[in-house]
């Protein structure tokens, strides 16, 4: 029968539950404490060994946006103390949600205590070696400082003949001393350059005891699993808007946070990502007719929710200029996962390609002008192949010159992407006329319209279609009427009306829009145009 215990607090079903599900991973919970039941005093967890432990390398890590499940198996010794047997692990001080699964031993109880940790290798060794070095240095240093301090302190209190000596030898002493300070100054700062490049040295741990129902000879199979809320991913865009070629270069990038304390070394390493969506169905709103809009329980907590933010050897900043082989993604709906296969993932940042692409995208211009004009902006609107796109933070750029930082948001299938405004392509307004009156003598009706005229300039050295939007009067009352004159617009699907306007290199091209209102006039309104 398999068996599972918690730790100190039990494990929230968002974090861990959807986790170890992908994991496959089966554990049951223990019952009662083993000195209750055996006979054992709580002494039975003493300290063992305080010499510096050595982490258990995983099997398995699945990284999350906001945490990391760790898992790994290991053939381990079983010790017998008071008749009790008992196996021990070393995770990381931070380690949570502890699991634990012995196959057909019988698990009574477990517990942890801080204990020292192994110098790891690689960078964990090369900053302990760094920071002795540092110590040294700084010894070294303020020896030396000290030497000149003798040298040139009470020179006013000595004679003559005693000054006469002592500047033969600080002419000799003195330059040296200010040379070998200036070294270790310059060491100093070198060594303190690169250990803030560093990961921190993991000097502590968890050693956690597991005790077992009898005493087991030999060795135990010991399945575990914990998070580490220090550790996960995030989706990174980079994306290049190349006006004069008709395309846009996607390059969708992981950056790995790994703060465990060791190198993740020969395991099976795959990311996590799940919509940022509330887990349960909303409410159903109570409906009365005779209210103000209904409102829209999940539209409201969505927007709250999401309102709250292939080799290893791919770095983004090495990328090569073929596009990348995408990593493969499995695609389920509710989550995706990226599988990196068998890597090595040492501590710190790393940046891995998931993606590159370059979109065959023509930008397209937009102007919302108001009575004082408009800028125009560039925009690319894409719709999306069936592997998963998630939301995340995107760097902008035009002919690879940044121009700012937003959000990849995909709508459904498909994705609008603003590359900020085009400084040679800009629209003016010409207000033509702004009226009010009122016709008929029974059944009075007041009228108001407005006529602009919109005149788009293009200094670029080609063509260009702006496409001019303006937002479609919409009246409130049946008995409101209203028309449009003007240039024939054509309408979105968001209320809006637009119109395509093509201009050629180093011309301008105008269009006009004419909107009409007529109420009744005990309506009193006073319509305001944007």
């Amino acid at each position: 029968m398999k068996q599972k215990t918690t730790g100190h607090r039990r494990i929230p079903s968002r974090l861990l539950g959807v986790s170890l599900l992908l994991a496959g991973m089966s554990l049951v919970p223990v019952s009662g404490p083993v000195w209750a039941r055996e006979g054992a005093t709580a002494a039975t967890f003493g300290l063992v060994d305080e010499a510096p432990h050595t982490f258990l390398r995983p099997k398995q890590v699945s990284l999350f946006p906001t945490h990391a499940l760790v898992q790994g198996e290991e053939e381990l010794e079983v010790r017998v103390r008071d008749g009790v047997g008992r196996v021990e692990l070393f995770v990381p001080e931070n380690a949570r949600n502890l699991q634990f699964d012995l196959g057909d031993v019988r698990l009574a109880s477990w517990r942890s205590r801080v204990a020292p940790a192994a110098v790891a290798d690689g960078d964990a060794r090369r900053r302990q070696d760094l920071l002795a070095r540092k110590r040294a240095v700084e010894g070294e240093l303020e020896a030396v400082s000290a030497r000149l301090g003798l040298w040139t302190a009470h020179a006013g209190e000595r004679s003559l003949e005693a000054l006469e000596k002592l500047d033969a030898r600080m002419a000799e002493v003195i330059p040296r001393l200010r040379e070998r300070q200036a070294a270790l100054q310059r060491e100093l700062k070198t060594i303190s350059n690169v250990l803030a490049s560093l990961p921190r040295v993991t000097e502590s741990g968890q050693l956690v005891i597991l005790l077992l129902d009898g005493a087991p000879a030999g060795k135990v199979c010991v399945r575990y699993a914990y998070t580490l809320d220090n550790s996960g991913w995030d989706p990174v865009y980079d994306l290049d808007a190349r006006p004069e070629e008709g395309t846009v270069r996607v390059l969708l990038t992981a950056r790995l946070r790994q703060n465990s304390g060791m190198d993740w070394r020969g395991c099976d390493l795959s990311i996590v990502w799940q919509d940022a969506r509330p887990l349960d169905a909303p409410a159903l709103p109570v409906w009365r007719v005779d209210e103000g809009p209904v409102p829209r329980p999940y539209a409201r907590a969505a927007a709250e929710f999401k309102a709250a933010p292939v080799v290893l050897a791919a770095r983004a900043d090495s990328a090569p200029n073929a596009p990348a082989a995408p990593v493969p993604v499995l695609d389920k709906g509710t989550y995706a996962r990226w599988d990196l296969g068998r890597v090595t993932l040492p501590q710190g940042q790393e940046r891995l390609v998931l993606r590159q692409e370059e979109w065959k995208a023509p930008l397209q211009w937009v102007a919302r002008p108001d009575e004082q004009g408009s800028p125009v902006w560039l925009m690319v609107e894409r719709a999306l192949d069936s592997t998963p796109w998630p939301s995340a933070q995107a760097e902008f750029s035009v002919d690879g010159l940044p121009v700012g930082s937003g959000r990849f948001v995909p709508e459904g299938n498909k994705v609008r992407l603003y590359f900020g405004v085009d400084p040679r392509v800009s629209v003016t307004t010409t207000t033509d006329d702004k009226r009010r009156g009122e016709t008929g003598i029974i059944g009075k009706r007041q009228t108001w319209s407005w006529n602009w005229t919109y005149t788009v300039h293009n200094a670029r050295a080609q063509a260009v279609t702006v496409r001019v939007e303006r937002p479609e009067p919409l009246p409130v009352n049946k008995s409101v009427e209203v028309s449009l004159d003007g240039t024939r617009a054509q309408k979105g699907e968001d209320h809006s009306l637009f119109w395509k306007v093509e201009v050629p290199a180093g011309e301008s091209r105008s269009i006009s829009h004419g909107v009409n209102v007529s109420a009744p006039a005990e309506l009193g309104l006073s319509p305001v145009a944007p």
